[in-house]
């Protein structure tokens, strides 16, 4: 088995659309490895786009917490 590369398991802003009320949605890009990476961590059998979208959204504000700090 080979051994992944940091490098393979990305993800990508590819679009960005900014809604009237301030809020905005964003759409990425992701590789099969970070597919694989992120099923993993959640103990996901398949890709949950709902999964994903909690695990951003409460990364994201984590990352916003702690930034200020």
């Amino acid at each position: 088995m080979s051994q992944k590369n940091n490098e393979d398991i990305s993800i990508k802003v590819s679009n960005v659309t900014h809604n009237e009320d301030g809020t905005a949605d964003v759409e990425f890009e992701v590789t099969d490895e970070f597919i694989e990476w992120f099923k993993n961590k959640e103990g996901l059998k398949n890709w949950s786009q709902k999964r994903f979208q909690k695990f951003f959204n409460e990364t994201v504000v984590k990352k916003i917490k702690t930034s200020g700090e």
